[in-house]
């Protein structure tokens, strides 16, 4: 299917120009004099040393902070634009663009503006009641899901890309199942997800971070978004996808790693997925490049699900593979088609520990 670039675009114009307008506000900012970019604030506490010192020069206080670093990584974020969304925030706004505003706030606070233009993009979300005006999207998003369909396989059989497959004659989503259990909104998240995994693979990336509009959110938040940098530096190697949302509840053994946040000096924790999740949402996530063919041939195989249920539950969790590689099924090998970790910091373990002060678990959810 035709997939025009334009489908993924730059942050508007008018986003950056309010941001760095609202970080210009805040002491601990300034505008580079290189590039005239805001930078961002992991100098910051260097700057507040500076600042005085500064003053007493008579120097610009634009040059504070030109040098800071910044981000190396791109990201990936889910924009529905102006749709409403179903839980609006009272500080925050009505509509997907207001929760994609403080995201870009947030990511701008902790690594510049220049680094935001050049990494940050805002990837289409889907709405299957905007079908066929835009399944172009959709149609992207299958792309190496149908290369990896055996011949013999019909795509309608395939669990949730039936959802697609079943529209009208026009073209409209029209599937009673889908519509009387009100999954149209998981529906569209996977094909947006799915759309992200389909462009970072084809731009090559090595390492991606994928966020939806609202990983901005505290009770969702668990990575800084300043220590984005530092865990892909401290990665395993070995990792296909690392979660970096706010779990609800943890019993993944000792960590396999740490490291620093550079800004804060507060100590992150990488753990491996041991146990199914029961989280619903996959609100920040950051993706190797090993994890796309893997993901590609278990759907172009097998079919999808929910998004988040399928990696934390199923595809990073249930051993499915045998010795040999070999696929046996859920259940029934000895190792997951994903190997997945988590990473989060070290002060958030405190709030997942139970009164004993063991690690919450639910037995259920093994």
């Amino acid at each position: 299917a035709a997939y025009e670039m334009a489908d993924v675009v730059n942050i508007p114009r008018w986003m950056m120009e309010r941001v760095s307008y609202h970080l210009h506000r805040f002491s601990g900012f300034a505008y580079g004099v290189d590039n005239n970019e805001l930078v961002g604030n992991v100098r910051r506490s260097q700057w507040r040393r500076e600042h005085l010192e500064a003053r007493k020069n008579h120097r610009m206080e634009s040059e504070l902070g030109a040098d800071g670093e910044s981000l190396t990584t791109p990201i990936m974020v889910i924009y529905l634009g102006d749709l409403k969304t179903s839980a609006p925030n009272a500080n925050i706004g009505k509509t997907d663009a207001d929760r994609v505003e403080a995201l870009v706030k947030q990511l701008a606070h902790a690594h510049g503006t220049q680094a935001v233009k050049e990494l940050v993009r805002l990837t289409p979300g889907v709405n299957v009641h905007d079908w066929p005006e835009k399944e172009n999207v959709a149609q992207y998003a299958l792309k190496s899901v149908l290369e990896n369909k055996a011949d013999d396989m019909e795509f309608s059989k395939l669990p949730w890309l039936s959802f697609y497959a079943s529209r009208d004659s026009d073209g409209h989503f029209r599937d009673k199942f889908a519509e009387e259990r009100h999954l149209e909104h998981h529906i569209g998240c996977l094909f947006a997800h799915m759309f992200q995994f389909q462009l970072a693979y084809d731009s090559g990336y090595k390492d991606t971070y994928m966020l939806e509009s609202d990983a901005w959110d505290p009770s969702l938040l668990a990575l800084p978004f300043s220590a984005y940098d530092t865990l892909v530096e401290n990665a395993p190697q070995d990792y296909d996808i690392i979660f970096i949302d706010k779990p609800l509840q943890f019993d993944h053994g000792e960590p396999v790693g740490s490291f620093e946040d550079p800004e804060s000096g507060d100590e992150m924790l990488i753990f491996h997925l041991k146990h199914k999740s029961p989280q619903a949402g996959l609100s920040a996530a950051l993706v190797s490049e090993r994890f796309y063919p893997k993901f590609f041939k278990h759907v172009g195989g097998f079919g999808a699900d929910m998004i988040d249920a399928m990696l934390k539950a199923e595809l990073c969790v249930d051993s499915a593979f045998d010795s040999e590689g070999v696929r046996t099924g859920f259940g029934a090998g000895n190792a997951p088609a994903l190997k997945c970790y988590w990473a989060l910091p070290k002060k958030i373990m405190k709030e997942l520990l139970s009164p004993d002060g063991k690690h919450h678990h639910d037995d259920n959810d093994k």
